[in-house]
């Protein structure tokens, strides 16, 4: 990562953009963003972790972080596809809406299993429409 942003930070010297933005300040936001996307990174694999373990020990309350860090994410996605389809990028837009098609999924899928799990069901049952999943 280091040598990537020593590229990109060269060919943004010689482009003229550090008129406006010093040299330094352009290291810090690089790994400040590093930092961040680790951080998310591990939270991502603590919250499947723990949906994991949920999932085989029977214990509803551990798909809870994984649910709210889907909606959380699900949000940030409607954002994103909001902005891309006010700038007329059609690429993002289509991708966005494919992620949140899958996400959504996913949180269904989730969902009614924490919904069994919280009923004592070890089977999950067949639902019969989407009103069903949320009552």
């Amino acid at each position: 990562y280091l040598l990537l942003g020593e590229k990109i930070l060269r060919q943004l010297t010689q482009q003229g953009f550090f008129t406006y933005i010093g040299y330094q300040d352009l290291e810090i936001v690089l790994l400040v963003s590093l930092a961040f996307f680790l951080f998310l990174s591990l939270l991502y694999v603590v919250v499947d972790f723990a949906l994991i373990q949920g999932i085989r020990k029977n214990h509803p309350s551990m798909l809870t972080p994984w649910i709210v860090l889907n909606m959380l994410f699900l949000i940030f996605n409607v954002i994103w596809v909001i902005r891309s389809l006010i700038f007329l990028d059609t690429k993002k837009s289509v991708v966005g809406i494919l992620i949140i098609i899958f996400r959504c999924f996913c949180f269904i899928c989730v969902w009614s299993l924490r919904k069994c799990l919280k009923e004592g069901s070890t089977q999950l049952k067949t639902i019969k429409s989407t009103s069903e999943i949320f009552i």
